[in-house]
């Protein structure tokens, strides 16, 4: 991996994180964001499946990403 992909990889993970955050459902939730080559690895303990599967959309909606694995788990109570 060349130095430019790293860096691509690095905006694409900010990018993820900073459009996460902007979502107010996703306020207070830690989920871990990880990109290589263009794939957007997203984890951590999140509520529910709906609140997943909008962390996918939202993630697959940011310039850069080739495609988003789910890597979360549903947090118990």
């Amino acid at each position: 991996m060349n130095l430019s992909s790293m860096l691509e990889d690095t905006m694409t993970t900010l990018r993820v994180k900073t459009s996460l955050l902007r979502e107010v459902g996703f306020l207070g939730i830690t989920m871990g964001v990880a990109t290589h080559h263009g794939v957007v690895y997203l984890s951590g303990k999140i509520a529910s499946y709906g609140d997943i599967a909008e962390a996918m959309a939202i993630a697959r909606g940011v310039a850069g990403v080739r495609s988003v694995q789910n890597g979360c788990q549903l947090r118990h109570a």
